[in-house]
């Protein structure tokens, strides 16, 4: 059996009061199309499951010359575990709770039977053990997947047997069979090349955050001999 799911960009952060705005709701766009078998795991599917905040790389420096002599890692390097909620149960890697890193699956179940249900869900662990077929879920209805601090919509929207058609390779699944186009953000001040830093807190530019290239990054907020130009460059 064939398993079609769906990933969706992850969703904006919620106000302070968890209120939403009906009248400019709107359902985030398709990420990614997964094609998996029901005999592979949940870790088979996490691995194609692709988002842009995973290319994302989380160290602050002082100069762009200070990127060259680190050993960079981006946040899907660092943030590698990850959590599912199908139908009430909360699927979460076994390697992901320890003394310093709770089992967030188990304190939601225990606050979800508290506060809704009465009594606590069956919590599901071990992500890399547990096979589509081993879960119950509705298709065309909205789940939960979530790795580090992002949350998306996860569906399932389709249960198929073999086609002729499909690649008959078991090594071939699971396979993305679509994927939004990630489109690269540009210097905001020459506007063609692509951004490499984020300055913060600038006093000489005009917004808060502003993505530079390093040409700009170097040229603009440092002085010749390498100085900031501004004490609060971060």
């Amino acid at each position: 059996m064939i398993v079609t799911v769906e990933c969706y960009h992850p969703s904006p952060p919620a106000s302070n009061d968890f209120s939403i705005d009906m009248k400019n709701a709107r359902l985030p766009g398709v990420s990614v199309r997964v094609e998996v078998l029901a005999s592979q795991t949940l870790a088979d599917l996490q691995s194609r499951l692709h988002c842009e905040n995973d290319f994302v790389y989380v160290k602050e420096i002082d100069h762009p010359e200070d990127a060259k002599r680190l050993d960079w890692h981006n946040c899907a390097c660092i943030y590698d575990k990850a959590t599912f909620q199908v139908s009430g149960i909360f699927i979460n890697d076994t390697i992901y709770t320890s003394d310093v890193i709770p089992n967030f699956g188990g304190i939601i179940s225990n606050w979800a039977g508290q506060k809704f249900l009465g009594n606590s869900e069956k919590l599901k662990t071990g992500l890399l053990s547990t096979k589509l077929s081993d879960i119950s879920f509705k298709p065309g209805y909205p789940y939960l997947y979530r790795h580090n601090n992002c949350e998306h919509l996860l569906i399932f929207t389709n249960v198929r047997t073999l086609h002729p058609n499909d690649p008959q390779s078991l090594s071939s699944y699971p396979r993305v069979v679509f994927i939004h186009n990630l489109l690269p953000i540009r210097c905001r001040v020459n506007a063609q090349h692509i951004a490499k830093f984020v300055v913060k807190d600038n006093p000489r530019l005009p917004e808060p955050v502003v993505p530079l290239c390093t040409e700009c990054c170097t040229k603009f907020c440092y002085t010749t001999d390498g100085r900031a130009r501004s004490r609060e460059v971060k």
